[in-house]
């Protein structure tokens, strides 16, 4: 079954690729951070999400929400959580070293 991947930065196209062949892998390379979004044109109830993170500190959350980045070098950083309907949200969070840091981050519906 055909599929055609296409990949957008919001409304600009990041890649569209055709999938003729089951089992197919074709890499594409996502040069900006940020959320591309992925659909089918052949399939419009296919879609999926790509997150590209500009930093090597990153984590998705568990079923519950919750998250752990370790290994981070004391400082001061903005935290962006993202999703779908939400959007980002960005938290400034100061990390000592040592320390754990918790945060509570709230995503509200765009």
């Amino acid at each position: 079954m055909l599929h055609n991947t296409h990949g957008f930065y919001g409304k600009r196209t990041a890649f569209n690729l055709a999938l003729p062949n089951k089992g197919d892998r074709i890499p594409a390379e996502l040069p900006r951070p940020g959320l591309v979004r992925v659909e089918c044109d052949a399939h419009g109830w296919m879609l999926a999400h790509v997150y590209v993170a500009d930093s090597p500190y990153y984590a998705l959350s568990g079923k519950d929400g919750s998250f752990s980045i370790t290994e981070i070098p004391a400082g001061d950083y903005t935290v962006v959580a993202s999703q779908h309907y939400t959007g980002d949200t960005e938290t400034p969070v100061t990390v000592k070293g040592g320390e754990t840091v918790k945060l509570s981050i709230e995503l509200k519906k765009k």
